[in-house]
């Protein structure tokens, strides 16, 4: 799964009108965006004309943070697991 950073509040249609402030990531949890909904959001191809989201570098996350981000999205993971091991579960859900 990709993540992304909000960096301009907007609210989703796409998404039952949920709105989305910044610095939260995108998308939310149980909400699977459209890879073009992603590209109207990564770029200023949409209605508004801004650039409401940036992809997030996991590897910037403290082991800690990939923890919550984890359990927030549903990942497994075990409290033995490295940071790159994080990284690839996160990464890899689907």
């Amino acid at each position: 799964m990709k993540l992304y950073k909000v960096i301009e509040r907007f609210k989703d249609g796409q998404d039952d009108n949920y709105l989305y402030e910044v610095g939260v990531l995108y998308p939310r949890p149980d909400y699977k965006p459209s890879e073009a909904r992603i590209k109207e959001l990564e770029t200023d191809n949409n209605r508004r004309n801004i650039v409401a989201i940036v992809k997030i570098d996991l590897n910037a996350y403290k082991v800690a943070e990939l923890k919550d981000i984890a359990d927030r999205y549903n990942v497994e993971v075990d409290s033995s697991m490295k940071k790159a091991d994080l990284i690839k579960a996160i990464e890899g859900a689907t």
